[in-house]
This record gives structure tokens, sequence and C-alpha cells, in this order.
């Protein structure tokens, strides 16, 4: 998996799970805008919990984004993850099964572009495997399939 792709997924995943994971903190409002706030070891860790191995190189990718460091805390941009990044969810048509003792979820993402008014939707199916002490429900993201 392409450290853009784990980029688009750990944005999502904060922006989500803010205030859920304990580790991921909202901060309603600075002078940035609402930010979610992390510590850099966290978001490190939160990163392996999602996909197994998060190199240095996907977490520098991540930080190009509208990420900023303060201390040992990073402060991330609290906004959609299709405002950051051009993919949205779409909740219509969304399954949620078991398959070969791995959490499998379908539905479909858009892809928005800056001019277009509606997206352009691909189906994906995305496979959770068992992690003990993951934030997933001690699951951790193991792979994502694009059609």
């Amino acid at each position: 998996m392409s450290s853009g792709t784990k980029s688009v997924v750990l944005w999502d995943y904060q922006y989500h799970y803010a205030g859920r994971d304990p580790r991921i903190t909202g901060v309603s409002s600075t002078k940035y805008g609402p930010e979610n706030k992390v510590l850099a070891s966290d978001l490190r860790t939160i990163g392996k919990e999602l996909f197994g191995t998060f190199a240095e190189e996907d977490f520098r990718y991540f930080c190009q984004g509208e990420v900023r460091r303060q201390g040992a805390y990073y402060y991330i941009q609290a906004r959609e993850p299709g405002d950051a990044y051009p993919f949205c969810l779409s909740e219509d048509g969304l399954s949620i099964s078991m398959e070969n003792g791995q959490v499998k979820i379908s539905g479909h993402v858009g892809l928005v572009y800056a001019y277009d008014t509606l997206p352009a939707e691909s189906y994906f199916t995305a496979y959770f495997a068992p992690y003990p002490g993951a934030y997933l429900g001690g699951y951790r993201f193991d792979r994502l399939i694009l059609q």
C-alpha cells in the first residue's frame, strides 16, 4: 500500500475517531481553525495498528498535508476528509460482514474533482484483521481493494 493511500486512511481515522480514540483530542478552535491534537509517537502507533507497518516515509508523507507540529504534538486540520483529500465515502449500500476471520466492509468511495459537482465513484472492499489492543475494536486495517 502506498504512502498516499495510508495517508488518506489515517486522515479519515483521526477525523472520525477524535474523542473516541483517547490518543486523539479535538481542539475546538485555534487561529488555524478546528484541529485534532495527537502525540507524534501515538500517531506512529496508530499507523502501525491500522496497517501493520508504518514506515518513516509514510509518516513524513502524512505530515506534508495540513499538519503542524508544536513540541511533541501534531495538530491536524479537523475537516471532513473530502475537504482535505478528494475522497469521500458513501453510506449508501455499505455492507459489513466477516470473511475468513476478518471484518469486511464494502461500499462506494467518491473521488471529488475541484471543478466537478459530481464525484466519480468506485466500489471498495476493505479488510480488517484481528490485532489485539487496536482501537478499531481489536482489528487493524489489512488491505483495500478499489474497483
